[in-house]
């Protein structure tokens, strides 16, 4: 397998009620450095994101068992969460979830690369 240097998701808006950022396909291992975020809005907010393994080979449920992290934004922060290893999705229909209090401000991008 060779690694494929790609745009794992195109730069998007974090939903407010949890939802899905990215799901790893079919005969795929992807592989998550990092994630750059950025507050748009006027106000501060809380952003979680979560490593749901699939069930089943379909999309999983988000838990407290499963978050990857938890921060508070202030307005028109950046902030750059990166691993020291990524973190290796496996299997069809694992997937990066997450939510922001902050409705349609604040955006996220994946930073990582998918062997195929």
């Amino acid at each position: 397998m060779a690694r494929q240097y790609t745009r794992l998701a195109n730069i998007q808006r974090v939903p407010n009620a949890t939802g899905v950022l990215y799901t790893n396909p079919s005969g795929v291992k992807s592989y998550i450095k990092g994630f750059s975020f950025y507050n748009a809005g006027s106000a501060s907010g809380t952003v979680a994101i979560f490593n749901v393994p699939d069930e089943s080979l379909a999309t999983g449920i988000p838990s407290s068992g499963n978050k990857i992290t938890e921060i508070v934004l202030a307005s028109t922060e950046t902030f750059l969460l990166e691993f020291p290893y990524p973190v290796t999705l496996i299997d069809q229909g694992d997937s990066i979830q997450g939510y922001a209090t902050t409705v349609s401000d604040v955006t996220v991008q994946i930073l990582g690369d998918t062997d195929a």
